[in-house]
């Protein structure tokens, strides 16, 4: 057997037991993942949220599809397009876990959009 199989055998099975592991740390989290989005409102200017009732997680994404004709901006109650974290089409802005209490509410965070046909894409765990 030559060097290059050898290695490429150990790569397969590093590979592998690193999968395992992801795998094993994951189950035993036990994190829910839910995704879905949020419609810009209506009126460019008003804000929508991006849940309707208390959803709590403990990471958050949130992505501006590429297919947005402008950016989105993200914020409280008082959000605005001067104040708010901007994404712009295609990005996306993450969360971190913080714990494994739910920290992020997404009835809290608010969204305003430069677009009133744009959308955000929504990934969190709970």
């Amino acid at each position: 057997m030559g060097k290059t199989t050898e290695y490429r055998r150990i790569g397969y099975i590093c590979l592998i037991m690193f999968g395992l592991i992801l795998f094993v740390a994951w189950s035993l989290y036990g994190a829910q993942i839910t995704s879905s989005s949020a419609a810009c409102p209506g009126t460019i200017g008003n804000t929508v949220t991006m849940a309707s009732v208390t959803t709590k997680a403990s990471w958050l994404l949130i992505q501006a599809p590429s297919t947005n004709a402008a950016s989105v901006y993200l914020g409280g109650a008082n959000v605005t397009t001067s104040n708010g974290l901007i994404i712009v089409p295609g990005a996306s802005l993450n969360f971190p876990t913080q714990g494994n209490a739910g920290v992020y509410d997404l009835s809290k965070i608010e969204m305003i959009c430069g677009n009133n046909t744009d959308s955000v894409r929504i990934m969190f765990g709970q």
